[in-house]
């Protein structure tokens, strides 16, 4: 009996200590875990507090910008999301695909794809067209790029300006110059002295475009037209006008449809090349400017935006975005008056203006804005201008390294 008993307690006392170990070895455990957790838990707070920080940052940048208009704008709708553009200053001519011209922001210009300074600022403009039945492409189009610029003929080294060809020399001479004729109905001492301002207009021709030129050639003034696709003799013949009365006759794709234009690099080259067909057959002039449907921060684009403009890049052609607007498509329905002061407060604060406005048969207001908007942009000393290659860049993706 004495046996038993012994054995009983020491299996007792075996257990106990069993029990003891298995205590304690939960307790370092617990305290290994509670250790680890303590280790990574200012990691992760420190990750989730960087993120923070990054959006409140955007938004203040955005915030910021929205009242000096010295950046980016962008902004989703339910058609695309658009951009305020990035305008370079320091364009080069070069016949290697490596020597660029650098992009010199001035203040307050734009693409993710959908753009004058270097921070950005977001504003919805939808660019009209009831067929962009496409899903967005999310995909990050913030990339460094560059365009090819060949027949630039400013230098890279001092920026000296373009040479004027003899033609326009012996027009300013024989005082026939249509700068000079507008420089007389200019203020120097108004308060757009100095700029330089763009008119364009996107998605015609249509009924209105004829109102429109009809209000330029009242005021003696040019205007740059990016164009679509349109087959019938009225739309011919409006492609002829805007090109014999000298103003700038550009592309904005054929279709104008997302969904088939960027669906990959060979279905943008056959609607670039359809357009620049019919427009050189009508017209006989080969347009070396293209504005992107949407802009080229449109983000609804399947093809990496940096394959479209190699594309054009191989094309000699020169794609600009804008950096002022009047409002005429961002679905808010200003009124001429609050469309206007959307010009003129953009023209205000920049050296270089391009405005986007839309030549549609259900823009009507734009074409009723016009005249004021002229008398105010000529008797306060702007220049309004039709655009060529020589403008500086004002695009929505940046651009330094495309090759």
């Amino acid at each position: 009996m004495p046996e038993n008993k012994s054995t009983s307690e020491t299996t007792k006392v075996n257990i106990d200590n069993y029990q003891k170990r298995k205590r304690v070895k939960r307790i370092k455990n617990g305290i290994i875990i509670t250790l680890i957790i303590l280790l990574l838990l200012p990691t992760i707070l420190c990750i989730i507090l960087g993120i923070r920080l990054a959006r409140l940052q955007r938004q203040v940048d955005n915030i910021i910008s929205l009242y000096t208009n010295d950046s980016e704008y962008k902004q989703n709708s339910d058609k695309g999301q658009y951009a305020y553009a990035s305008e370079s200053t320091n364009q080069g001519q070069s016949n290697n695909m490596s020597d660029f011209g650098s992009d010199i922001i001035d203040s307050g210009d734009v693409t993710d794809n959908s753009g004058e300074t270097g921070s950005s600022d977001i504003i919805k403009d939808i660019d009209n067209n009831d067929n962009n039945d496409i899903e967005f492409n999310e995909d990050n189009f913030n990339n460094e790029l560059n365009i090819y610029k060949p027949d630039h003929t400013y230098n890279l080294d001092n920026n000296t300006p373009p040479v004027e060809g003899l033609e326009e020399v012996e027009a300013k001479e024989a005082g026939d110059d249509p700068i000079e004729k507008e420089d007389k109905r200019r203020d120097p001492e108004g308060i757009y002295y100095g700029k330089h301002v763009y008119l364009t207009f996107d998605d015609g021709p249509s009924e209105v475009t004829d109102e429109i030129l009809d209000i330029l050639e009242q005021y003696n003034v040019k205007a740059t037209f990016f164009v679509v696709g349109l087959t019938d003799d009225k739309s011919k013949e409006r492609y002829s006008r805007i090109v014999n009365e000298g103003h700038t006759l550009g592309m904005h794709s054929y279709s104008h449809k997302y969904n088939e234009i960027y669906n990959s690099v060979e279905d943008f080259d056959k609607d670039f090349t359809k357009l620049s067909k019919l427009l050189y057959d009508t017209t006989g002039y080969k347009p070396n400017l293209y504005r992107f449907p949407g802009g080229s921060y449109n983000k609804v684009s399947k093809v990496k935006i940096e394959d479209l403009i190699h594309y054009l890049n191989e094309k000699e052609m020169i794609y600009y975005d804008w950096n002022v607007l009047n409002g005429d498509a961002t679905g808010i329905d200003y009124t001429k008056e609050q469309m206007i002061d959307n010009v003129l407060n953009g023209v205000a604060v920049k050296k270089t203006s391009i405005v986007l406005m839309h030549d549609d048969k259900n823009k009507s207001k734009t074409a009723d804005m016009l005249p004021e908007l002229l008398d105010a942009l000529i008797s306060g000393g702007a220049k309004v201008l039709p655009m060529d290659d020589t403008v500086p860049l004002i695009q929505q993706v940046k651009v330094n390294s495309v090759k």
